[in-house]
């Protein structure tokens, strides 16, 4: 009956089941395992450390794939799988790249789990999420439509090299830099006390003067005054 109910089709959202909890059971009884994600955080690495240690041990394959869209990837979470010699790691540049999965093969039987969380610490434990957990033979339709797809991607994008991964680190810096300081002109500005000049504060008591008897009104005004 516990056999039975395991394949049965599940939603998971963080709410009855953590997904965290399930991929860690998946992880730690499979024969070879797939992670296709958008966004991969050293968090989220973290909190599958232990069953990745034990997969590498065990000489089972992984494969895992995810992108630089947004250049949210974190560059220590990559260098932490670049150190597990059983897994395939690649990262599709340029492209708007969000989809999200998890497979994992269990003799003839793949359990996927497809929707909508990264590999990140909140997507797989606090997010409310929607992902969909099927399970279908190595040859059944569903599983060669998503491996399909999915080998389409994967076999047409170089394994990351340390290389690459410099490279890619450089960008990751490069931007967060950029958006910190974007985040200080932002705070300065709004802290900044705004004063009209004294043009402007006779236009506003015009303006203040002529609501007292008409509805609408017209300001005239020269260029670089201040509109």
């Amino acid at each position: 009956m516990e056999s039975i109910l395991s394949y049965q089709h599940k939603l998971i959202s963080n709410r009855e089941e953590k997904i965290i909890s399930l991929i860690r059971r998946e992880l730690e009884n499979c024969d070879e395992f797939i992670i296709s994600v958008a966004f991969i955080t050293l968090g989220g690495v973290t909190m599958i450390l232990e069953q990745l240690k034990d997969l590498e041990q065990r000489n089972v394959k992984g494969k895992i794939l995810t992108g630089d869209y947004l250049t949210f990837t974190q560059p220590k979470a990559l260098k932490k799988l670049l150190e597990f010699k059983n897994i395939e790691l690649k990262i599709l540049s340029d492209e708007k790249f969000h989809a999200k999965g998890y497979f994992f093969r269990k003799g003839d039987i793949w359990t996927m789990i497809v929707g909508s969380s990264n590999l990140t610490q909140t997507a797989l434990t606090t997010n409310f999420e929607w992902n969909l957990k099927i399970n279908s033979l190595k040859d059944g339709k569903i599983a060669r439509n998503i491996l399909n797809n999915f080998y389409n991607i994967f076999n047409n994008v170089s394994k990351l090299t340390a290389e690459r991964l410099n490279e890619y680190e450089e960008n990751y810096l490069m931007y967060k830099s950029f958006n910190k300081k974007i985040k200080r002109q932002e705070k300065r500005l709004i802290e900044k006390e705004i004063k009209p000049n004294v043009m402007q504060i006779q236009a506003l008591k015009n303006l203040e003067s002529l609501r007292s008897y008409a509805k609408r009104g017209l300001l005239i005004s020269a260029t670089g005054t201040g509109k």
